[in-house]
């Protein structure tokens, strides 16, 4: 089956199970790191990008939290939403994240965000989703800028609006937000919200694998495979950024979607 990455119109974000095309063309959800401080330590046997707490610090964590802390508010709410140090349990994240982000903890207010908007175990709410994005974005914190745009060119909760999907992600993109980065350059792509520029959408698109995102690099290799956003075919061109994709799935597996890992290993077979 072949067709034209460029024309097709993006309909939800990445967060199912696609095929490889698919993901090349729909927006991305920002997943801000939750790892606000060093009292947290990295899982050896993980690859998930989530952060574990060790049971002397939970321990910290929840008296900190329970006298009030936001910080210590929104890493409980972490620990219940992902299952670490105790038994995953989502109306105590959202409570957790909830009494942080009422005190104006950005961090928390994006995740209260992802919760409401995104989270395959919580009934969407996507008008809480807006309000708890808006917060943390009128923050200046990207990556509720990213959750935010996103919200608007997917027409969750709001009516679609390409305009002001492409200016918060031009907020986040500006501030080194990988994710979206990766979004401009798709709504310059297909011109969305903005002149369609193959220009632009290759220099967001190199901005967004600097950054680190691998789908980055492959949207940039299939381009140089096909011949397509203004590139001259070139295999020599596709292997090198498909060599560039694959260190970049090394140094960051969280960013790497379920789908293709899987697929990953299957080729392993």
């Amino acid at each position: 089956m072949t067709f034209c990455l460029c024309t097709l119109k993006p309909t939800k974000p990445i967060t199912r199970f696609m095929g490889v095309l698919g993901l090349l063309l729909l927006p991305v959800i920002a997943l801000a790191q939750e790892n606000t401080t060093a009292i947290l330590k990295q899982s050896s046997n993980s690859t998930s990008g989530v952060l574990v707490f060790d049971e002397n610090t939970f321990k910290e964590i929840r008296q900190a939290a329970e006298k009030g802390d936001a910080k210590s508010q929104y890493m409980l709410g972490v620990a219940y939403a992902y299952g670490r140090s105790v038994k995953r349990n989502d109306a105590r994240a959202i409570a957790w994240y909830r009494k942080a982000a009422e005190q104006g903890f950005a961090e928390a207010q994006n995740s209260l965000g992802r919760m409401y908007s995104e989270s395959q175990r919580v009934p969407h709410d996507f008008a809480q989703g807006r309000r708890w994005y808006l917060a943390a974005a009128e923050q200046n914190y990207a990556p509720a800028q990213d959750n935010l745009g996103m919200l608007y060119e997917l027409g969750k909760g709001v009516s679609r609006d390409y305009i002001e999907a492409f200016m918060w992600y031009k907020k986040a993109a500006e501030q080194g937000e990988y994710a979206a980065q990766y979004n401009m350059a798709l709504l310059y792509m297909n011109g969305y919200g903005v002149e369609k520029s193959y220009d632009e959408a290759l220099k967001w698109l190199k901005e967004s694998e600097k950054s680190g995102f691998p789908l980055a690099a492959l949207r940039i290799a299939r381009a140089y495979e096909r011949g397509e956003l203004g590139l001259k075919q070139s295999d020599g061109e596709a292997i090198r950024w498909h060599l560039r994709v694959n260190e970049l799935r090394e140094k960051y597996p969280e960013r790497i979607t379920e789908f293709e890992r899987k697929e990953m290993e299957k080729k392993k077979k």
